[in-house]
């Protein structure tokens, strides 16, 4: 796992570092840091590896808490203790630590006013105790996977936990589908599927942002060694497509839609070295099974495409799911003057809406944060996404002949694949929603870190000191 990301390249930045590093296609970069060796795990890194693949075990609690939570605060226990230590080596510069701007706004806007709406709410200590799991989503577990980003063979290994936990989730899906297990809540759902998780839209959230992950097939191994077969990344992304069908959710297959189209625009002009060579035959099997594949499944029973057909026929029980999302919506819409500055509370006691005799929070994530935050809120909220996706093209459209391009192109998809599956859930307390905006986090910090580097090689290189003789010994002047 260790050689994901070994030799990606180096992607340039707008500015003298980018001009040094260079950005055209076929250009040999210049190798920065350890990219190029083996980098040894840490104990922070084994923690959070284990923290990322259980993170898709949504129903498994430990004193009320998530156990990837658990183990993720565990991780930066250890971490803190490493710190007090005087350790440093094994730990990410002060420049990769620190939280990036705009982030950082966004998380202080949204936490700000979550603490003044809990105040009003009618249960003050549950609203807080929302605030707070937020706030170490927002501030605490970024900035632990940031600290602990030694390399960027570091984030492959967290994407490929990442991806390690999906599969699982796929396997749990698809199986209870075919009757072999159940794992979908005793039935509550009917044939929707939940796999780990207690809903099917929780599933429908990882399923979608991990699709572009699949379909771009990051992370790449390095670049003495060539990328991973089409027919693999075909059937990988068959499995997860498949399973984002057994959860029946609407949503969730948009996001997944949305997502891969974003990915394909963003990963195009990338040049990587070591790209196989093309096949004409190879590539027309592929799109005739695609294609092929894509019509099986859109004429097949599955529930999301059985509650689209449902839905255009006006059944009742999908019509009233859509119908209660469009109710809660008007309502939400309509109260916007008494949420322009705080909300009712993020507690489920606030949050329940006697009109419609509904929880707000089984809603719109972004009408969910107006009603139950505050307007502010979700102006912050906004801020925090837009600044990931930000980065996200910072780093794209430096790295066109790198393989760390298509990484950045398939999070920054996967967010995009979030944000639309949010419409029809509260997906904001997922831990997988949050996956792509601290990943990119991670990704951005470090390439500034190393491009700093670069720059002041490239400054040395240019500027090369003067060595003359003197009484007392060689001496060193600045030319």
């Amino acid at each position: 796992m260790a050689s994901y990301l070994g030799a990606l390249g180096q992607p340039s930045f707008p500015g003298r570092a980018g001009d040094l590093l260079g950005s055209t296609p076929g250009a040999q970069p210049a190798t920065v840091g350890t990219a190029t060796t083996e980098v040894p795990w840490t104990p922070p890194q084994v923690v959070a590896v284990i923290g990322m693949v259980t993170m898709g075990f949504n129903d498994v609690l430990v004193a009320g808490q998530r156990v990837s939570d658990l183990i993720f605060v565990a991780a930066a226990l250890v971490l803190g203790l490493m710190m007090l230590g005087g350790e440093r080596r094994r730990i990410a510069p002060t420049a990769v630590r620190q939280t990036p701007r705009l982030h950082l706004m966004g998380s202080l806007v949204f936490l700000t006013f979550g603490v003044l709406t809990s105040f009003w709410s009618l249960n003050v200590f549950s609203s807080a105790a929302e605030v707070t799991r937020y706030g170490w989503v927002l501030l605490g577990w970024s900035w632990f996977l940031r600290a602990i980003t030694i390399d960027r063979v570091v984030i492959a290994r967290l994407v490929t936990a990442f991806k390690i936990t999906v599969l699982i989730n796929c396997g749990g899906a698809i199986l209870g589908s075919m009757g072999v297990v159940d794992l979908s809540s005793g039935g509550l759902h009917g044939d929707r599927q939940t796999a780990f998780y207690n809903h099917p839209n929780q599933l429908g959230l990882i399923l979608a942002i991990a699709l572009p992950i699949f379909v771009l097939d990051v992370p790449r191994r390095s670049a003495d060694r060539k990328p991973a077969s089409p027919w693999t990344r075909l059937v990988l992304s068959g499995i997860v497509l498949v399973a984002l069908g057994t959860t029946g959710s609407m949503g969730g297959l948009m996001g997944g839609v949305a997502g891969v189209g974003v990915a394909l625009f963003l990963a195009r002009g990338a040049t990587p070295a070591n790209r196989r060579r093309f096949r004409p035959v190879s590539v027309m099997a592929m799109i005739a099974i695609g294609a092929f594949a894509v019509v099986t499944f859109i004429e097949s029973d599955s529930p999301v495409i059985e509650r689209i057909t449902k839905y255009g026929e006006g059944d009742a029980g999908v019509n009233t799911s859509v119908n209660t999302r469009k109710q809660f919506a008007e309502f939400a819409i309509g109260r916007i003057g008494d949420s322009m500055i705080v909300g009712v509370g993020l507690d489920k006691e606030s949050a329940f809406e006697y009109t419609t005799q509904r929880d707000g929070l089984n809603h719109n994530m972004y009408l969910s944060v107006l009603y139950t935050a505050g307007l502010p809120a979700l102006v912050g909220l906004l801020l925090i996404l837009l600044a990931a996706f930000r980065y996200a093209l910072d780093v794209i459209r430096a790295s066109r002949s790198t393989e760390l391009h298509p990484l950045a192109a398939a999070l920054a998809a996967g967010l995009v694949a979030g944000a639309v599956a949010s419409m029809s859930a509260p997906t904001s307390s997922e831990r997988s929603f949050w996956f792509p905006v601290v990943m990119l986090g991670a990704i951005w910090a470090w390439r500034r870190r190393e491009l700093w580097i670069a720059d002041r090689s490239a400054l040395a290189r240019s500027h090369p000191p003067d060595y003359t003789a003197s009484a007392h010994g060689p001496s060193v002047r600045r030319t």
